[in-house]
């Protein structure tokens, strides 16, 4: 099947130095990632470098259907702990060696999974810790100087800020970007069909202000803003060149842009169709709200997380009555559905808690008239987190509580996360180098056995060599 998509650059392969960036996820899900479209616009404005794209549902190159093995670099996007297993799948399908000693190609590994990069020292030659906009031209501009001689670049790649190299386990930092201004693909690949359709992507802030124990986002610090005026321009320049009016935008806290009032009254203005993320209950604005009916939106999202006592114990100190006040506004802005997220498998979760978040969608449905759906992720503790201490919660505790939940189901729509995924992501989040053993065995597609969990040792963050 030919896909329809926007901006695809294709260059001749002839003197070029070629990278193959590689998300290793379905194409749909590739795709609605901006910095994967960002990788893709920075390595092709240099002529000497030929990028193009990989998928798990297409590993042979979008752009000119060629052979993985037939590039010099595979740069791997890894925005989710269980891609690893895809990471091995695509290598071995593609005929590519694991053992990194032993590859002529080199692999580079980004993205946020990347803060415990040990289960995957053993494929990558070097991962590059943080946000990438920057610090990518000194790796390009090695590239072209050895020409893709591997051993000069990894020696001199260990002094570059945000790069670790898997032979010397450099200390390294993570890098941000200060200045949000400075850079952004306007003329950016628009795939039309993807997990947000046919739309523009635009990060309007980066950097959480919140301290959620739980979450990641509360340690990527420090929240920065794109300026009102270059997000209007970045908005406008899009118009001009890609004819797109479907935006979707992305912030930690949307709500929270500095200049909220003003982008959403340009938004209305220009008639756009705006995608938002999930909303902080205890932010909400009106603003907001207008904006989501003006683009047709009929579902709001948001994430209470837990019952009201573990909620403010995360630090998400809002209370149910929050909830139901923001319920109010959907029904008052013509919204009639509300999404929700909770996490079970909390530290210190009883079962009145459970019984509490029934109670909260009961109380949605029957007083508020709206359509309910919820997600119930289960709790895994990241590393970089206040509770990175914390373990995962048992099988048997996590099928009492499923069992629980069934309730649940006279009042809303509810998808429930698979356990064994779950605990996989756990492993990989927590694991050290030994986890790719475990990998391995998953990725040919064995079951994880108890036996299995021999090879697994919990990793002593002071032993990952990166700064935050």
């Amino acid at each position: 099947m030919k896909l329809e998509e926007k901006n695809v650059i294709v260059k001749s392969i002839r003197g070029k130095i070629r990278i193959a960036l590689l998300y290793p996820n379905l194409y749909k899900a590739g795709m609605a990632n901006l910095g994967f479209r960002i990788l893709y616009d920075i390595f092709n404005k240099y002529d000497r470098i030929f990028c193009e794209r990989f998928f798990s549902d297409y590993t042979r190159s979008i752009e000119t259907k060629s052979y993985l093995r037939s590039f010099d670099v595979i740069a791997i996007s890894w925005q989710y702990e269980n891609d690893a297993i895809n990471i091995l799948k695509i290598l071995r399908k593609c005929g590519i060696e694991l053992d990194r000693r032993k590859r002529r190609q080199m692999i580079i590994v980004g993205g946020p999974c990347t803060l415990n990069p040990m289960p995957l020292r053993y494929i990558s030659d070097a991962f590059f810790i943080g946000e990438v906009e920057e610090r990518i031209h000194d790796f390009i501009n090695l590239l072209i100087e050895y020409g893709c001689n591997k051993s000069d670049i990894l020696e001199e790649l260990k002094n570059v800020e945000g790069f670790l190299v898997s032979e010397y386990l450099n200390q390294t930092k993570r890098v941000i970007v200060r200045d949000l201004n400075s850079y952004f693909p306007i003329k950016q690949l628009i795939p039309k069909e993807s997990a947000f359709g046919s739309s523009f992507l635009i990060d309007i802030s980066r950097g959480c202000a919140f301290n959620c124990k739980f979450c990641l986002g509360a340690s990527l610090k420090p929240k920065r803003d794109r300026s009102i005026d270059h997000v209007k321009y970045v908005l406008e320049k899009n118009l001009e060149i890609n004819n797109i009016n479907k935006i979707t935008i992305l912030s930690p806290s949307f709500i929270d842009y500095y200049k909220i009032e003003d982008l959403c009254t340009y938004l209305i203005d220009k008639k756009f169709n705006v995608s938002i993320p999930s909303l902080r209950a205890d932010r909400m604005k009106e603003i907001v709200l207008n904006l989501l009916k003006a683009s047709g939106q009929r579902t709001l999202t948001i994430a209470p997380e837990s019952s009201e006592r573990i909620r403010v114990k995360l630090n998400k100190k809002f209370g149910d009555e929050t909830i139901y006040d923001v319920c109010e506004l959907s029904k008052k802005y013509g919204i009639n559905k509300i999404k929700l997220y909770f996490m079970i498998g909390l530290p210190d979760e009883e079962e009145k808690d459970i019984k509490n978040i029934i109670n909260i969608i009961k109380n949605i449905k029957n007083n508020y008239n709206l359509r309910v759906s919820c997600t119930f992720s289960i709790f895994v503790p990241k590393m970089f987190t206040e509770l990175e201490n914390e373990t995962i919660i048992q099988k048997d505790r996590f099928l009492k509580i499923k069992k629980i939940l069934k309730e649940a189901n006279k009042y809303a729509e509810i998808s429930i996360e698979n356990y064994n995924e779950a605990f996989i992501q756990y492993l990989i989040n927590h694991g050290d180098e030994n986890t790719i053993y475990i990998l391995d065995k998953l990725s040919k597609g064995y079951p994880l056995k108890s036996s299995d969990l021999k090879l697994f040792n919990k990793i002593d963050r002071s032993s990952i060599p990166i700064k935050l």
